[in-house]
């Protein structure tokens, strides 16, 4: 089927308003505000949200009172989640020069000069524009891939022309998002006693004969959010990693504790330690070789749909319709060749003359591949799946190798090689941002060229404020404590390994033993290596959000693809709400916390704290926490997603 023969909601022929200037300001707005909330969503997570379907409900809100069309509501989201997939590529990467630990001086903006960091993010942004261009036909058209948010945002915004309750759902899971966490960070729900604020731990065992909470335990946050992320992701990828949690903290970690520390000097402390010391290497082993495997696998589809893509585009097609022209080819051309300008001036402001070429030719040259490898992907699998932290650890390997093998060594060498993995990892996940935009406007019957157009308004919004952003909750939180930025650590100790304490390889060598035999039991190696990754407290509620979403699936299955694909959706757009309101609670605590100088915990300072009230009676030396009050919040929080799922596909039935 060609862009001709297809028949979009909005016809060909049919000429409407899309590229105006309130959808750009609005676009570009939102892309900001979004982007925002993703920025912190992964930092505290270590994963990152589909911004679209949030986008576009809001858009709708707001241009039903402006008289705008279903094209302007697409152009909206299209900036949008342009700048929550630029929020990715940032924190995966530049946080590994301001993590805690890291040799680099503070405050930020000595650790990244805002000028320079923010032209690499901009540039690998645009990038990702660019080098995808020629695969939209590929993959969108001929290929017809599902891409499930790029499907789903289209069929939101249809509803949404049709009359809904959408934008209710949204701003209600916002609220309840922002509420709960702007009561855990002030400390009016610290319900019981901890040494992190918002987790609730308790042990299940003895390790050798000692209380140990965090050897076998079960702990989680009081996080709506992660019971959002966990139900869009869905419950099959929510459980293995859930599973790599499993076999991180109640086997690998035990069986090496076993092995390095005396019986007598195990606490939790040493028990963390080792997780973090040689558990976390094998993970990255393992998602080193699941990335390469990923692409392995999928070799034959990229290169049948690059081909495809270059033989459409050769092609003199004479009266193309509107609903099948892109920005030229030519001017991408033009483009990308001026941004290797100022590109090639950073990396040699970082290096010299000799290393910024070879540090520009890598970042072109992974920025192109895994571009083209992310459009792909996210067509099968979703934006949320994407595996962008794979795809940047193995081009973080390959720089660190070809630098090193050149000499260098130290602090230049890390620097570098978070340059290079900067352009290419935010230019990977704006390419599979885009493709999921450019399938709903396909369905929508947009015009590609004025999307991607909005594309560039939203990355160039984000990447204005992305540095400063983490200044801020660096101030605030600790970026690499009371934010974790998983990736950036992982990207951290990655290079130093490589430039200055020596790569653990033995480690390296066992997770991708481990994903290899993964691989051969045709198990999905990236979730599992993700969970193996990410500390156990974070798996819980996103298994949690898992489980809801099951229970909505087994509550629909006897239902009708329609009205399944509806009651998912409802879901969903619930779920995005409980994240971004979430999100956006902790950036404007940050300001609150920077503001007054004081940390969490702000209305125990005023005596108003509940702890006393519900915490329970401690034996010496052991926490025996109140749980009920976080299980109740979460409890309650699983059953409005529920509810807005089942009991909004309910009434609108009804209706």
């Amino acid at each position: 089927m060609t862009d001709e023969e297809f028949v979009p909601y909005v016809p060909a022929e049919k000429s409407m308003p899309e590229l105006t200037i309130k959808a750009m300001i609005l676009g570009a707005l939102l892309s900001v505000i979004l982007g925002m909330a993703n920025e912190y969503t992964g930092l505290y997570v270590g994963m990152t949200v589909c911004a679209s379907i949030p986008a576009a409900v809001i858009s709708l809100a707001i241009f039903k009172a402006l008289k705008g069309n279903i094209l302007e509501n697409n152009m909206v989201q299209t900036a949008a989640s342009a700048g929550e997939s630029l929020a990715a590529g940032v924190i995966f990467t530049t946080t590994a020069l301001i993590i805690t630990n890291s040799t680099f001086p503070t405050p930020i903006y000595e650790t990244l000069p805002y000028l320079e960091w923010t032209v690499l993010i901009l540039v690998g942004g645009i990038l990702g524009i660019f080098l995808t261009i020629f695969l939209r036909y590929a993959l969108v058209v001929e290929e017809k891939l599902p891409y499930p948010e790029g499907t789903a945002c289209a069929e939101t915004l249809k509803a949404g022309h049709k009359g809904g309750k959408a934008f209710k759902y949204l701003m209600s899971g916002l609220g309840i998002g922002a509420a709960v966490k702007a009561l855990v960070g002030i400390g009016g729900l610290s319900l019981w006693k901890f040494d992190a604020p918002g987790i609730l731990k308790f042990p299940l065992m003895n390790w050798k004969g000692k209380p140990l909470s965090g050897a076998l335990y079960s702990n989680f946050a009081c996080e709506p959010l992660l019971l959002g992320v966990g139900y869009i992701v869905g419950f099959k990828i929510a459980s293995w990693m859930f599973a790599g949690s499993i076999l991180a903290f109640w086997v690998l970690t035990p069986a090496m504790a076993a092995l390095v520390v005396p019986t007598t000097s195990l606490d939790t402390a040493s028990f963390i330690g080792i997780w973090n010391s040689y558990v976390r290497p094998i993970a990255i082993g393992a998602m080193l070789v699941g990335g390469i495997w990923t692409m392995i696998s999928m070799r034959g589809a990229i290169l049948t749909s690059i081909r495809r893509a270059r033989g459409a585009r050769g092609a003199k097609l004479k009266n193309i319709p509107r609903t099948a022209r892109d920005l030229p080819l030519k001017l991408g051309i033009i483009v990308v060749g001026a941004l290797c300008i100022p590109a090639f001036v950073i990396y040699y402001t970082l290096s010299n003359a000799g290393l910024g070429i070879i540090a520009l030719v890598l970042a072109l040259i992974f920025a192109f591949l895994f571009s083209s490898v992310s459009a792909y992907i996210v067509g099968l699998v979703g934006s949320s799946n994407n595996p962008a932290s794979g795809m940047t650890l193995a081009t973080l390997f390959v720089s660190c190798i070809v630098l090193a093998a050149l000499g260098v060594t130290g602090e230049e060498g890390i620097i570098l090689a978070i340059g290079i993995i900067t352009v290419a990892c935010c230019a990977l996940a704006i390419s599979g941002d885009q493709m999921q935009d450019l399938k709903t406007g396909y369905m929508l019957g947009a015009t590609p060229r004025n999307q991607q157009i909005m594309q560039i308004i939203g990355v160039m919004a984000m990447a204005v404020i992305a540095i400063p952003l983490l200044g801020v909750l660096d101030d605030a939180y600790g970026i690499g404590t009371g934010l974790p930025a998983f990736q950036g650590d992982m990207m951290r100790s990655t290079a130093s390994a490589f430039f200055e304490t020596g790569a653990p390889w033995i480690l390296y060598v066992i997770g991708g033993a481990l994903a290899v035999a993964l691989i051969l039991f045709g198990l999905p190696v990236l979730p599992i290596a993700v969970g193996i990754y990410l500390p156990f407290y974070l798996m819980v509620g996103i298994f949690l959000g898992g489980i809801v979403r099951w229970i909505t699936d087994k509550i629909m299955v006897k239902h009708s693809e329609e009205e399944k694909a509806e009651a998912e959706n409802n879901g969903i757009i619930a779920s995005s709400g409980l994240v971004a309101g979430s999100a956006l609670a902790g950036i404007v605590l940050a300001f609150v916390i920077i503001g007054t100088g004081r940390g969490n915990g702000l209305l125990e300072l005023s005596g108003l704290s509940f702890t006393k009230y519900f915490s329970m009676a401690e034996a010496p030396g052991a926490v025996l926490p109140c749980f009920w009050p976080t299980l109740l919040v979460l409890a309650l929080v699983a059953l409005f997603i529920i509810y807005v799922a089942v009991g909004g596909f309910a009434k609108s039935k009804k209706a």
